[in-house]
């Protein structure tokens, strides 16, 4: 379930890729499609959909088994969870824009990283 989820919030950043696999999910037996660090293809014979983890670089944290589930199901749970980031305004263009270019600063080490208290919410 964990490469799941990692896979759908890579959706989430990226509507084009979404829109693209939402369409394969739709075409049963289709060539194998990558999406991010992932790989997705038919298990033949059945409605399933195999999500395994291609790019070992991908920052897991723990080591997990390939996932298998419905091709529908896993659609659904896509666009249930897309629609629900849709509307929060983290995943507003201009704030996806600048968190990459803060990723980007980090990365090249052009940030400047500074120590701050923590934010507790209530």
């Amino acid at each position: 379930m964990i490469h799941t989820l990692d896979f759908i919030t890579d959706l989430i950043w990226d509507k084009e890729l979404r829109g693209r696999l939402l369409a394969w999910l739709e075409t049963p037996g289709a060539e194998p499609v990558e999406a991010g660090a992932f790989r997705l293809e038919w298990v033949p014979g059945t409605d399933e959909v195999q999500i395994a983890l291609w790019d070992q670089s991908y920052p897991f944290r723990w080591k997990c088994p390939d996932y298998r589930c419905p091709a529908g199901e896993l659609a659904g749970l896509i666009r249930a969870r897309c629609k629900e980031a849709d509307k929060d305004p983290f995943y507003s263009k201009s704030n996806l824009r600048y968190l990459r270019e803060k990723k980007e600063a980090i990365e090249n080490g052009t940030a400047r990283l500074e120590e701050h208290e923590l934010i507790e919410v209530d």
